[in-house]
């Protein structure tokens, strides 16, 4: 059956090279119990562990039934453990934490038998070792004695060709010593037995043939030779994937890692909770501009200016002169929107900045600005948060923001704002000084996008053009021969003069509008033009996104980060689980579990763990977002910064969802598989010794 040519085992350490074996060469037939003597460090486990394949030689070779086992491929070699040998150890090698019966059963589970005849095959082996009672009790609680018999009936289910047996008796009294060398001698009857031992007194009892070993080499062959078979190859049985004898051992991981586990929960919880925040930021933060940008009157409208850069002779340098362009061309430039009002802009005789009179109380400037339709019936009365919008679009009411609002310690809803302006005209050779005093009732206040927002007092543009086209220039109309109000004046401007502000101003009348505004800036700018739009909004919505665009980016490394700290508590602790459960995996693997099969236990246990932490934080987010999301509206004023929906997403639904799970797996892949791949790489003998 076994055939060994000029075998060694070198063994590698710091203290350098040792061999164990060298040179040793035997054939060994199909039936029998084969003793191997020889004194401790003479090589005796390491050769009956070459011969059982949980060890390759170094050098040379050995055969069974015509195979050579050093050739063999990782999971061959497990399937002829499970279905052609049988291990008996000194120190049992039991499952602890499971009961004598699963221990027998379990050969023939990870051969993939159905759990009823395992469990028929393990009883009858239970009664004929008279032990029936012991069944269903834990491995960890059973005699020494009891726990060896245990061992040997696993041993003997699965019907194995050869039997190995390391010191079996060395940690058993006299009685149970002589019930197991009486098994394995009956055994040997009809299989072959290979039996390590330093009892010379069971040697000489029961051994057929002795091997007798001396500092690594075979120094004498003695006893009966049994007749062997030619060799042939072994039939390989059909074995059957079946998973279902993981359950136990992973319910019972779960129990011993509870603490580990419950660590490794809390810790991916917070990982992955953390990248949600990141991403519902990215995508809130955006939402929430694209809302926001429009709770501000002036998003509605813009400045249309044109501008010329002139060389300076022997300069590098270049002059810019802003001028109005002609209506013409402004006319051009929106006709594809044509409900855009094009208007002339008169803040050279009502300031866009200004200080004003509050009770008779002067203030610092602040902006201000006209709005075409001061009742809001256009813009959206949801905007305002304290009295009312104007009822009618005169010139005697005002609306201002929140930021003006919050400079007054009293409510400032029915006050009365004044101001006055002086201003020097030239125009057709006449001079003119006018003198212009304003009063405005605050009709309500409004909330706008605060970013970066100015304190700001709204008045209705209609009225103002109704009050300038009524407003008269007595000296320049007697010098150009006719009667010119201001906004004659202005209208007629050729665009280059002060009073004219080089610029038309540009009123939507619908959110449609207002973004047409935008795109037809961005066109301006995309084609070169010397024709630009200008709005604060746009300006701020830039500064904004600007902004959030390098936040975006300074979370990728966060997000890199709580990736990598993720995978490495996974893999510390998957690591610490492997290194626990070394001996039990090379018990396992010893049985002829595929070392992938194993992996798959404390694969199956992460994973279970990663995908239980991403589900909570799915759960949990949406209630983290309720309470972050007040606190950030308080510092920001804008609504929902943090807003990631679990249920549609860029039109796809469960994005999120499946996203964060696919994370969750792909996680604990990596972090579980590199302590897996280290534990992989451990020679099942050597774990096997680690008692």
């Amino acid at each position: 059956m076994f055939i060994a040519k000029d075998i060694g085992k070198k063994y590698v350490s710091a203290a350098g090279e040792k061999w164990a074996l060298r040179h040793v060469g035997f054939v060994l037939p199909d039936r029998g119990l084969v003793a191997i003597r020889g004194e401790s460090g003479s090589g005796k486990s390491t050769l009956l562990n070459i011969l059982a394949s949980l060890e390759r030689p170094s050098e040379g070779s050995v055969f069974f039934n015509g195979i050579d086992l050093g050739r063999m491929g990782e999971r061959n070699s497990a399937d002829l453990r499970n279905e052609r040998f049988g291990f008996l150890f000194q120190h049992f090698n039991l499952l602890e934490g499971q009961t004598a019966l699963y221990n027998v059963m379990l050969p023939l589970l990870i051969r993939g038998a159905k759990s009823g005849e395992a469990k028929k095959k393990a009883n009858a082996l239970f009664s004929r070792f008279k032990m029936e009672a012991l069944a269903s009790k834990k491995a960890g609680v059973l005699s020494g004695g009891e726990k060896q018999r245990v061992a040997l009936m696993r041993s003997l289910i699965g019907e194995p060709l050869a039997l190995f047996a390391d010191e079996p008796t060395g940690a058993l009294d006299k009685k149970n010593e002589s019930l197991v060398m009486e098994a394995l001698s009956k055994i040997g009857g009809s299989r072959l037995v290979v039996l390590v031992s330093h009892n010379e007194r069971l040697i000489a009892r029961y051994g057929d043939r002795v091997l007798t070993l001396a500092d690594g080499c075979l120094k004498a062959d003695t006893g009966s030779a049994f007749l062997a078979k030619t060799p042939q190859a072994s039939p390989k049985a059909k074995r059957s994937h079946s998973g279902r004898w993981k359950k136990a051992l992973l319910k019972a991981d779960f129990g011993k890692n509870a603490g580990k586990n419950l660590l490794s929960f809390v810790s991916e919880t917070i990982g992955f909770t953390s990248v949600l925040l990141s991403l519902s930021f990215v995508y809130g933060s955006q939402n929430s501009l694209k809302k926001e940008k429009r709770k501000s009157l002036l998003y509605y409208q813009c400045s249309l200016s044109e501008k010329y850069a002139y060389a300076i002779p022997g300069s590098p340098l270049k002059l810019t002169k802003s001028e109005r362009p002609d209506r013409e061309k402004a006319n051009d430039i929106f006709a594809e929107m044509p409900s855009v009002s094009i208007e002339n802009d008169y803040s050279f005789f009502l300031p866009s900045y200004s200080s004003f009179c509050v009770d008779g109380e002067t203030h610092d400037p602040v902006s201000i600005n006209p709005v075409f339709d001061i009742t809001l019936d256009e813009l959206g009365r949801e905007m305002v948060v304290a009295g009312r919008p104007s009822p009618s679009n005169d010139f005697s009411t005002c609306v201002v923001n929140e930021e003006l609002a919050n400079l007054f310690s009293f409510s400032i809803v029915g006050r009365t704002i004044t101001l006055a302006h002086e201003v020097s005209l030239a125009a057709y050779g006449a001079n003119e000084d006018l003198t212009f005093a304003y009063s405005f009732r605050v009709a309500g206040v409004v909330k706008e996008f605060s970013f970066l927002n100015a304190p700001r007092i709204y008045y209705s543009y209609p009225a103002a053009r109704s009050f300038f086209r009524r407003f008269p220039l007595p000296e320049i109309s007697e010098a150009s021969g006719r009667e010119l109000s201001v906004d004659d004046l202005v209208d007629e401007a050729l665009g280059d003069e002060a009073y004219a502000r080089y610029s038309f101003l540009c009123f939507a009348h619908s959110d449609a509008d207002a973004d047409g505004l935008r795109r037809v800036q961005d066109r301006l700018e995309a084609d070169g033009s010397s024709c630009q739009i200008a709005n604060a909004v746009y300006e701020v919505e830039k500064g904004f996104s600007s902004l959030r665009s390098a936040i975006d980016d300074s979370m990728i490394p966060f997000l890199v980060i709580e990736g990598l700290a993720v995978i490495f508590i996974i893999g510390a602790i998957a690591y610490s689980t492997v290194i626990m459960s070394r001996k039990e995996s090379a018990i396992l693997r010893s049985l002829g579990a595929h070392s992938s099969e194993v992996a798959s236990i404390y694969d199956s246990e992460c994973l279970f763990v990663s995908l239980s932490a991403s589900v909570f934080a799915l759960a949990f987010f949406p209630v983290l977002e309720r309470i972050i999301n007040p606190f950030l509206e308080a510092k920001t004023g804008m609504e929902n910064l943090l807003s990631l929906s679990c249920g549609v997403v860029f039109g796809i639904p469960f994005l999120v969802v499946f996203a964060l799970v696919f994370l969750a797996v792909a996680l604990t892949f990596l972090g579980v598989w590199f302590p897996l791949l280290a534990a992989k790489r451990l020679p099942i003998a050597e774990s096997l010794r680690d008692e």
